[in-house]
């Protein structure tokens, strides 16, 4: 979501970006109803479930990441925000 939030910014064709904000929003969506612990009523010290660190390694499948938590808190900013500046 970020990265297509950046990309978004960056895209002259209006129509193209308006396609991609919709499909941000609804990535958006999908994870405040079906991934967050709250959303869910889990009891959880992180906000995203469901993350995965290494599939090829069956590493942390199915669990919480904390670059997932970050990235989350990040769209929501940079949706919240549409002067937000990346600092990275």
């Amino acid at each position: 979501v970020c990265g297509m939030l950046e990309m978004n910014k960056l895209e002259p064709d209006h129509a193209l970006a308006g396609r991609w904000g919709e499909k941000v929003c609804e990535m958006m969506s999908a994870l405040m109803t079906s991934h967050t612990a709250r959303g869910l009523n889990l009891d959880s010290n992180a906000i995203l479930i469901h993350g995965t660190s290494s599939v090829r390694h069956n590493m942390g499948v199915n669990e919480s990441v904390i670059y997932g938590d970050y990235y989350y808190m990040e769209a929501l900013v940079r949706m919240l925000r549409r002067d937000w500046n990346r600092y990275w």
